[in-house]
């Protein structure tokens, strides 16, 4: 490491804790900054459209978890129950007009802020040098990309994102230390538990974090299984109230969330784009909460039958169209790690991180880092349910983090790199 990069790393560590309070200032003015300079465009019938939304008035309206894609509609597990009960307090509280929205969006703000300003504390703990956890925080923080879905509130994205980094600052103790204790295993378990109550798609990065500790540990193999089986466990008993209220209310065990086979039939059709947005303004978008026929459908029938109906279809579908389902599949891919995004600026910016992020990896990996495997699990198994389902921007934002700091790596890499060979030639 060249001598300057040196004195910066040391500068920053000295002041780890200033920095990430300095993101985070920095990170909660720019975002709430933006929100109170769109009052005028606020879109009150949006919320309306959200599932979480609905829920949520249904639980401060009836006192019941029900009612995802309209009133009358039924018990649901449609969505995962923690963001719809954050929702219905912020009603109880503020109510459903402006003081409702700038509670919401501000609340989400703060969430989003804090996500990038706890990456130099990854940064420490994941042995990447606080350096680049300092620039990636600060420039999530200034330049927030994916702006909308970071403080519109209506979904689980910015908070996932603030508890997956969470997760991975925890996570990277144990990783790197090599060291798995029963104490660790059970604090990541409920850590993972509590996430899954927003986003189950963090099971995807505990099986990749699993699969890369077997290649990565090999001396260490059946301490790292306990310690996972133990992670799992833990996980499996915080999600269990949840599970037993939909035994319950639907009638089945669902530990996370029922809507999948909604999600594959709709992903998956003669009309399906790779796009969530796209097809959601289509005639022909086949979603109960957009067609009164469909909605009927699922009161008759039921959520959780619904659901498997809607399974049948795609899977009929997808064995019949291989061809199709393979386009669709492979476009879903592109569009995760290179969204379209509203503005030409934001499809481009979303592009660079994507790319820097890839070359900090590979970085990473020829440098034989400890944390090499870690990171490549969240990149490489987050977006797997995608292979299958739409994607739109909303869906990446929880490992954006993640992506700014493998990209801060790159150049902190480079600028060391180009510093060392001008020393050289001088």
């Amino acid at each position: 490491m060249s001598t300057r990069v040196e004195l910066l790393e040391l500068r920053f560590q000295h002041s780890a804790k200033f920095w990430i309070a300095i993101i985070f200032a920095i990170g909660l003015i720019v975002r709430v900054s933006l929100i109170l300079l769109t009052l005028h465009n606020i879109d009150f019938a949006r919320a309306i459209e959200a599932e979480p939304y609905k829920i949520a008035l249904s639980l401060v309206n009836n006192g019941t978890y029900a009612d995802a894609y309209g009133h009358g509609v039924g018990p649901t597990a449609h969505t995962a129950p923690l963001l719809p009960i954050i929702l219905a307090i912020i009603i109880n509280v503020a109510g459903v007009g402006l003081a409702g929205y700038l509670v919401r969006t501000i609340l989400a703000a703060i969430v989003a802020a804090a996500a990038f300003a706890m990456l130099p504390a990854l940064a420490v703990k994941s042995r990447l040098g606080i350096l680049p956890g300092v620039i990636a925080g600060s420039i999530g923080a200034m330049a927030p990309v994916n702006f909308q879905n970071q403080i519109m509130g209506l979904f689980d994205a910015p908070y996932t994102m603030f508890g997956l980094i969470g997760l991975c600052i925890v996570f990277s103790v144990y990783w790197i230390s090599e060291n798995f204790p029963l104490r660790g295993a059970v604090i990541i378990g409920l850590l993972s538990g509590v996430l899954c109550l927003l986003n189950p798609m963090v099971i995807e990065i505990l099986v990749g974090w699993y699969i890369m500790g077997m290649l990565y540990f090999p001396k260490s193999r059946k301490a790292f299984s306990f310690f996972m089986a133990t992670v799992a466990t833990m996980m499996m008993l915080c999600l269990s109230p949840w599970a037993y209220r939909n035994y319950k209310a639907l009638g089945a065990v669902v530990w996370t969330r029922s809507n999948f086979g909604l999600e594959l039939s709709l992903s998956n059709n003669d009309r399906a784009s790779a796009e969530a947005e796209r097809d959601q303004y289509s005639p022909s978008y086949r979603h109960p909460s957009a067609q009164l026929n469909e909605r009927d459908k699922v009161r008759q029938m039921g959520e959780l039958a619904y659901n498997q109906d809607r399974k049948k279809e795609a899977l009929s579908w997808i064995r019949n169209h291989p061809e199709r389902f393979t386009q669709l599949s492979l476009r879903r891919l592109f569009l995760f790690w290179f969204p379209s995004m509203k503005r030409w600026w934001q499809t481009i910016a979303e592009a660079l991180i994507t790319v820097l992020a890839i070359f900090g990896l590979i970085a990473l990996f020829k440098k034989h880092h400890p944390s090499a495997g870690m990171f490549l699990a969240v990149l490489g198994f987050y977006p797997a349910a995608h292979l299958f389902i739409c994607v739109g921007p909303r869906y990446r934002l929880p490992i954006e983090p993640v992506l700014f700091l493998l990209s801060s790596c790159f150049c902190v890499n480079m600028w060391d790199t180009l510093e060392e060979k001008w020393r050289i030639r001088n």
